[in-house]
Protein backbone atom coordinates (compact mmCIF):
# COMPACT_ATOMS: atom_id res chain seq x y z
CA UNK A 1 0.00 0.00 0.00
CA UNK A 2 1.53 3.33 -1.07
CA UNK A 3 1.55 5.70 1.91
CA UNK A 4 1.44 8.79 -0.34
CA UNK A 5 -2.02 8.02 -1.74
CA UNK A 6 -3.31 7.61 1.80
CA UNK A 7 -1.61 10.73 3.17
CA UNK A 8 -2.84 12.92 0.30
CA UNK A 9 -6.45 12.18 1.31
CA UNK A 10 -5.99 14.28 4.47
CA UNK A 11 -5.44 17.67 2.76
CA UNK A 12 -8.19 16.79 0.28
CA UNK A 13 -10.60 16.28 3.19
CA UNK A 14 -9.38 19.26 5.21
CA UNK A 15 -9.91 21.52 2.18
CA UNK A 16 -13.45 20.18 1.75
CA UNK A 17 -14.11 20.83 5.45
CA UNK A 18 -12.96 24.43 5.02
CA UNK A 19 -15.54 24.97 2.30
CA UNK A 20 -18.31 23.37 4.35
CA UNK A 21 -17.53 25.94 7.07
CA UNK A 22 -17.63 28.72 4.48
CA UNK A 23 -20.96 27.50 3.09
CA UNK A 24 -22.46 27.42 6.59
CA UNK A 25 -21.33 31.00 7.20
CA UNK A 26 -22.36 32.36 3.79
CA UNK A 27 -25.64 30.58 3.17
CA UNK A 28 -27.12 30.10 6.61
CA UNK A 29 -25.65 32.78 8.90
CA UNK A 30 -24.57 35.70 6.79
CA UNK A 31 -22.63 37.88 9.24
CA UNK A 32 -23.78 36.05 12.39
CA UNK A 33 -22.71 32.42 12.21
CA UNK A 34 -19.37 32.25 13.99
CA UNK A 35 -20.82 31.76 17.45
CA UNK A 36 -23.29 29.16 16.21
CA UNK A 37 -20.59 27.05 14.58
CA UNK A 38 -18.35 27.37 17.65
CA UNK A 39 -21.08 26.18 20.02
CA UNK A 40 -22.03 23.33 17.68
CA UNK A 41 -18.40 22.26 17.40
CA UNK A 42 -17.90 22.35 21.17
CA UNK A 43 -21.03 20.31 21.85
CA UNK A 44 -20.22 17.79 19.11
CA UNK A 45 -16.68 17.53 20.45
CA UNK A 46 -18.12 16.69 23.86
CA UNK A 47 -19.47 13.46 22.36
CA UNK A 48 -15.89 12.18 22.10
CA UNK A 49 -15.35 12.40 25.87
CA UNK A 50 -17.08 9.09 26.79
CA UNK A 51 -15.47 7.41 23.77
CA UNK A 52 -11.98 8.39 24.92
CA UNK A 53 -12.81 7.33 28.48
CA UNK A 54 -13.83 3.92 27.15
CA UNK A 55 -10.52 3.64 25.28
CA UNK A 56 -8.40 4.90 28.19
CA UNK A 57 -10.08 4.70 31.63
CA UNK A 58 -6.95 5.97 33.43
CA UNK A 59 -7.68 9.60 32.56
CA UNK A 60 -8.31 10.51 36.21
CA UNK A 61 -4.83 9.43 37.30
CA UNK A 62 -3.37 12.78 36.22
CA UNK A 63 -2.71 15.44 38.92
CA UNK A 64 -5.49 18.03 39.23
CA UNK A 65 -3.36 21.04 38.32
CA UNK A 66 -2.19 19.31 35.14
CA UNK A 67 -5.76 18.45 34.11
CA UNK A 68 -6.70 22.10 34.66
CA UNK A 69 -3.92 23.27 32.33
CA UNK A 70 -4.97 20.69 29.73
CA UNK A 71 -8.55 21.98 29.92
CA UNK A 72 -7.29 25.53 29.44
CA UNK A 73 -5.43 24.27 26.39
CA UNK A 74 -8.75 22.96 25.09
CA UNK A 75 -10.01 26.51 25.48
CA UNK A 76 -7.16 27.65 23.24
CA UNK A 77 -8.49 25.32 20.55
CA UNK A 78 -11.84 27.09 20.71
CA UNK A 79 -10.13 30.49 20.53
CA UNK A 80 -8.13 29.41 17.47
CA UNK A 81 -11.32 28.20 15.76
CA UNK A 82 -13.05 31.52 16.50
CA UNK A 83 -10.20 33.46 14.87
CA UNK A 84 -10.29 31.06 11.89
CA UNK A 85 -14.06 31.42 11.41
CA UNK A 86 -13.93 35.21 11.56
CA UNK A 87 -11.09 35.13 9.03
CA UNK A 88 -13.00 33.00 6.49
CA UNK A 89 -16.10 35.12 7.11
CA UNK A 90 -13.94 38.13 6.24
CA UNK A 91 -12.29 36.76 3.09
CA UNK A 92 -11.99 33.85 0.67
CA UNK A 93 -10.94 30.38 1.81
CA UNK A 94 -8.17 30.32 -0.79
CA UNK A 95 -6.69 33.43 0.85
CA UNK A 96 -7.07 32.42 4.50
CA UNK A 97 -5.90 28.79 4.38
CA UNK A 98 -2.44 29.56 2.96
CA UNK A 99 -1.86 31.95 5.87
CA UNK A 100 -2.75 29.12 8.26
CA UNK A 101 0.40 27.42 6.96
CA UNK A 102 2.14 29.73 9.42
CA UNK A 103 1.00 27.36 12.18
CA UNK A 104 4.11 25.14 11.97
CA UNK A 105 6.28 28.27 11.74
CA UNK A 106 4.87 29.55 15.02
CA UNK A 107 5.08 26.01 16.37
CA UNK A 108 8.79 25.74 15.66
CA UNK A 109 9.55 29.02 17.38
CA UNK A 110 7.29 28.33 20.37
CA UNK A 111 8.94 24.91 20.75
CA UNK A 112 12.34 26.60 20.54
CA UNK A 113 11.54 28.86 23.49
CA UNK A 114 9.35 26.53 25.59
CA UNK A 115 10.71 23.05 24.85
CA UNK A 116 14.28 23.86 23.89
CA UNK A 117 13.92 22.37 20.41
CA UNK A 118 16.38 23.64 17.81
CA UNK A 119 15.77 25.00 14.31
CA UNK A 120 17.84 23.97 11.31
CA UNK A 121 19.00 26.39 8.64
CA UNK A 122 16.41 25.06 6.18
CA UNK A 123 13.62 25.39 8.75
CA UNK A 124 14.52 29.05 9.23
CA UNK A 125 14.54 29.61 5.45
CA UNK A 126 11.23 27.74 5.10
CA UNK A 127 9.69 29.87 7.86
CA UNK A 128 10.83 33.06 6.13
CA UNK A 129 9.33 31.93 2.80
CA UNK A 130 5.99 31.15 4.45
CA UNK A 131 5.90 34.52 6.23
CA UNK A 132 6.66 36.34 2.96
CA UNK A 133 3.96 34.30 1.21
CA UNK A 134 1.42 35.23 3.90
CA UNK A 135 2.27 38.89 3.39
CA UNK A 136 1.91 38.65 -0.41
CA UNK A 137 -1.51 36.98 -0.29
CA UNK A 138 -2.71 39.66 2.15
CA UNK A 139 -2.24 42.34 -0.51
CA UNK A 140 -5.67 43.36 -1.78
CA UNK A 141 -5.59 43.61 -5.59
CA UNK A 142 -8.79 45.19 -6.91
CA UNK A 143 -10.10 44.66 -10.42
CA UNK A 144 -8.94 48.17 -11.42
CA UNK A 145 -5.39 47.35 -10.31
CA UNK A 146 -5.34 49.37 -7.08
CA UNK A 147 -3.49 47.84 -4.14
CA UNK A 148 -4.51 47.66 -0.50
CA UNK A 149 -3.71 45.48 2.48
CA UNK A 150 -6.06 43.07 4.22
CA UNK A 151 -4.89 43.86 7.74
CA UNK A 152 -7.94 42.51 9.57
CA UNK A 153 -7.95 39.20 7.69
CA UNK A 154 -4.18 38.77 8.11
CA UNK A 155 -4.46 39.53 11.82
CA UNK A 156 -7.29 37.04 12.33
CA UNK A 157 -5.68 34.24 10.28
CA UNK A 158 -2.26 34.80 11.87
CA UNK A 159 -3.82 34.83 15.34
CA UNK A 160 -5.55 31.53 14.55
CA UNK A 161 -2.26 30.02 13.33
CA UNK A 162 -0.41 31.23 16.43
CA UNK A 163 -3.01 29.90 18.88
CA UNK A 164 -3.19 26.56 17.05
CA UNK A 165 0.62 26.36 17.28
CA UNK A 166 0.59 27.21 21.00
CA UNK A 167 -2.14 24.63 21.57
CA UNK A 168 -0.17 21.98 19.69
CA UNK A 169 3.01 22.70 21.63
CA UNK A 170 1.25 22.46 24.99
CA UNK A 171 -0.52 19.28 23.84
CA UNK A 172 2.81 17.72 22.86
CA UNK A 173 4.34 18.64 26.23
CA UNK A 174 1.62 16.85 28.20
CA UNK A 175 1.11 13.97 25.75
CA UNK A 176 4.79 13.03 26.11
CA UNK A 177 4.35 12.86 29.89
CA UNK A 178 0.86 11.45 30.32
CA UNK A 179 -0.07 9.87 26.98
CA UNK A 180 -2.07 10.85 23.91
CA UNK A 181 -5.55 9.75 25.02
CA UNK A 182 -5.31 11.20 28.52
CA UNK A 183 -4.32 14.57 27.11
CA UNK A 184 -7.04 14.43 24.44
CA UNK A 185 -9.65 13.60 27.08
CA UNK A 186 -8.98 16.66 29.22
CA UNK A 187 -8.66 18.96 26.22
CA UNK A 188 -12.10 17.87 25.02
CA UNK A 189 -13.45 18.43 28.53
CA UNK A 190 -12.05 21.95 28.31
CA UNK A 191 -13.59 22.45 24.87
CA UNK A 192 -17.00 21.31 26.16
CA UNK A 193 -16.80 23.60 29.21
CA UNK A 194 -15.81 26.61 27.10
CA UNK A 195 -18.66 25.87 24.68
CA UNK A 196 -21.11 25.74 27.60
CA UNK A 197 -19.76 29.03 29.04
CA UNK A 198 -20.04 30.71 25.64
CA UNK A 199 -23.64 29.50 25.36
CA UNK A 200 -24.48 30.84 28.83
CA UNK A 201 -22.66 34.18 28.83
CA UNK A 202 -22.39 35.36 25.20
CA UNK A 203 -25.92 36.50 24.48
CA UNK A 204 -25.58 37.03 20.71
CA UNK A 205 -23.96 33.64 20.18
CA UNK A 206 -26.69 31.96 22.24
CA UNK A 207 -29.44 33.76 20.32
CA UNK A 208 -27.96 32.77 16.95
CA UNK A 209 -27.51 29.17 18.08
CA UNK A 210 -31.09 28.82 19.35
CA UNK A 211 -32.45 30.49 16.21
CA UNK A 212 -30.50 28.05 14.06
CA UNK A 213 -31.95 25.10 15.94
CA UNK A 214 -35.49 26.45 15.52
CA UNK A 215 -35.32 27.57 11.90
CA UNK A 216 -32.74 25.40 10.13
CA UNK A 217 -32.46 22.43 12.46
CA UNK A 218 -31.77 19.61 10.04
CA UNK A 219 -29.63 21.44 7.49
CA UNK A 220 -27.48 23.16 10.13
CA UNK A 221 -26.99 20.07 12.26
CA UNK A 222 -26.31 18.02 9.13
CA UNK A 223 -23.71 20.45 7.76
CA UNK A 224 -21.97 20.75 11.12
CA UNK A 225 -21.87 16.97 11.49
CA UNK A 226 -20.49 16.76 7.96
CA UNK A 227 -17.76 19.29 8.72
CA UNK A 228 -16.78 17.49 11.93
CA UNK A 229 -16.75 14.07 10.23
CA UNK A 230 -14.59 15.42 7.40
CA UNK A 231 -12.06 16.99 9.78
CA UNK A 232 -11.92 13.99 12.12
CA UNK A 233 -11.48 11.69 9.12
CA UNK A 234 -8.58 13.85 7.99
CA UNK A 235 -6.98 13.58 11.44
CA UNK A 236 -7.37 9.79 11.45
CA UNK A 237 -5.82 9.53 7.99
CA UNK A 238 -2.83 11.61 9.09
CA UNK A 239 -2.34 9.41 12.15
CA UNK A 240 -2.61 6.23 10.05
CA UNK A 241 -0.24 7.58 7.40
CA UNK A 242 2.41 8.22 10.07
CA UNK A 243 2.40 4.48 10.72
CA UNK A 244 3.35 3.85 7.08
CA UNK A 245 5.89 6.62 6.49
CA UNK A 246 8.07 9.07 8.44
CA UNK A 247 6.06 11.78 10.20
CA UNK A 248 7.95 14.56 8.40
CA UNK A 249 6.99 13.18 4.98
CA UNK A 250 3.34 12.92 5.98
CA UNK A 251 3.33 16.57 7.05
CA UNK A 252 5.01 17.58 3.79
CA UNK A 253 2.10 15.97 1.93
CA UNK A 254 -0.35 17.66 4.30
CA UNK A 255 1.13 21.03 3.35
CA UNK A 256 -0.58 20.67 -0.05
CA UNK A 257 -3.89 21.71 1.54
CA UNK A 258 -3.74 25.25 0.02
CA UNK A 259 -3.42 23.65 -3.42
CA UNK A 260 -6.66 21.69 -3.00
CA UNK A 261 -8.39 24.71 -1.48
CA UNK A 262 -7.37 26.66 -4.59
CA UNK A 263 -8.67 23.93 -6.92
CA UNK A 264 -11.97 23.64 -5.03
CA UNK A 265 -12.39 27.42 -5.18
CA UNK A 266 -11.93 27.45 -8.95
CA UNK A 267 -14.36 24.55 -9.41
CA UNK A 268 -17.01 26.21 -7.25
CA UNK A 269 -16.58 29.52 -9.08
CA UNK A 270 -16.84 27.89 -12.51
CA UNK A 271 -19.64 25.39 -11.87
CA UNK A 272 -21.44 26.40 -8.63
CA UNK A 273 -20.99 30.17 -8.31
CA UNK A 274 -24.24 30.56 -6.38
CA UNK A 275 -22.72 28.53 -3.55
CA UNK A 276 -19.11 29.79 -3.57
CA UNK A 277 -17.63 32.46 -5.82
CA UNK A 278 -14.01 33.54 -5.52
CA UNK A 279 -11.99 36.25 -7.24
CA UNK A 280 -10.60 34.96 -10.53
CA UNK A 281 -9.10 37.99 -12.22
CA UNK A 282 -5.74 37.38 -13.89
CA UNK A 283 -3.79 39.36 -11.28
CA UNK A 284 -5.53 37.64 -8.36
CA UNK A 285 -4.96 34.18 -9.85
CA UNK A 286 -1.26 34.97 -10.30
CA UNK A 287 -1.10 36.25 -6.72
CA UNK A 288 -2.75 33.12 -5.30
CA UNK A 289 -0.71 30.74 -7.45
CA UNK A 290 2.58 32.40 -6.47
CA UNK A 291 1.66 32.42 -2.78
CA UNK A 292 0.52 28.80 -2.69
CA UNK A 293 3.71 27.67 -4.44
CA UNK A 294 5.74 29.59 -1.86
CA UNK A 295 3.76 28.03 0.99
CA UNK A 296 4.34 24.51 -0.33
CA UNK A 297 8.07 25.12 -0.85
CA UNK A 298 8.36 26.67 2.60
CA UNK A 299 6.53 23.75 4.20
CA UNK A 300 8.76 21.23 2.42
CA UNK A 301 11.80 23.03 3.83
CA UNK A 302 10.22 22.97 7.30
CA UNK A 303 9.61 19.23 7.36
CA UNK A 304 12.10 17.70 4.94
CA UNK A 305 15.14 16.08 6.54
CA UNK A 306 18.05 17.54 4.60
Amino acid sequence: MNWFFIAILAPILYSAGNYVDKIILNKHFKGSGVGTIVIFSCFLGALTIPIIFFIEPAVFAIPTIKTFIMMLNGGLTVLAVIFYLYAIDEDEISVVVPILQMTPVFGFFISFFLLGETLTFFQIIGSAIIIIGATIISIDISYDGNLGFKKRMLTLASASAFVFALNGTIFKYFALDFGYWQTEFWEYVGIAIVGFLIFIFVKQYRYNFVSAIKNNRYSIIGLNFLAEIIMVSGDLIVNFATLLAPVALVYVVNSFQPVFVYIYGLLFTLFLPKIIKESVSKKQLIQKTLTICMMVVGSVLLYANF
